[in-house]
């Protein structure tokens, strides 16, 4: 039938009309065809970079297939140091209330998913008792899979089964080279941890590379490169 219709079209000189670009919903999940508008196939993972090669805090994150912004990291400073990192999407749903779908409350030590807020003590635990065995583990609550959050050669790893699965990536190669230009942090998220955790595991990854960086940079809060003075 769909081959009848367009050879009659054919014949005629005419064309469906296709819906105005402008009234179609905010999705990434849609997709135009000829006679109508059909879910496009669920995304099987997300490759992504940080635009801001030196804060990951106040940052962009653009999907590396076509460089469209998915999100953006914004973060607020006090006298005290940095106060709140919101992540802003920037695709949001019809009808949605707020673009800021999860938050870093640094002084409360806190983090915020779609208007609930956890402490990092409550979705976090460690493990090991030494500190060349400890591992981190993070959970956004009962009934979700847990991470083991692991760091090496300048990348975080979200792991699952005892460290046999890895379910997203975050590289952070900040650190400058030589001989050639410095990479932005890039983001992998696999199709399971996109399934519920996709939010959660880019605020875990920024609060944690954010507390390595605190750790590893000596020089004063004053001219600290994540400060609001950078």
């Amino acid at each position: 039938m769909a081959t009848l219709r367009l050879l009659t079209y054919f014949l005629l000189g005419t064309l469906p009309t296709v819906p105005d670009k402008a009234k179609l919903p905010r999705s990434r999940n849609y997709v135009v065809t000829i006679s109508s508008f059909l879910p496009a196939p669920p995304c099987s993972s997300m490759e992504a970079s940080f635009d801001n090669k030196t804060n990951i805090l106040n940052a962009r994150i653009r999907a590396t297939h076509d460089n469209s912004v998915i999100y953006t990291l914004r973060t607020t400073f006090g006298y005290r140091g940095r106060k709140d990192t919101i992540l802003h999407d920037e695709n949001p749903a019809p009808g949605a209330a707020s673009s800021a779908v999860g938050a870093i409350h640094w002084q409360e030590k806190t983090l915020e998913i779609y208007g609930h807020k956890k402490s990092c003590a409550e979705v976090r635990r460690r493990t090991g008792r030494f500190f060349f065995n400890r591992t981190r583990h993070w959970k956004w609550g009962e009934g979700r899979k847990e991470y083991e959050i692991l760091y090496e050669h300048e990348e975080w790893k979200a792991t699952l089964d005892h460290n046999m699965k890895v379910a997203a990536r975050f590289s952070v190669p900040f650190r400058p080279h030589l001989f050639s230009k410095s990479q932005p942090a890039l983001l992998h998220l696999t199709k399971t941890a996109l399934a519920e955790d996709e939010v959660f595991l880019i605020l875990v990854f920024v609060y944690c590379e954010a507390k390595r960086q605190d750790r590893t940079v000596s020089v004063s809060p004053s001219i600290h490169p994540w400060s609001d003075n950078a």
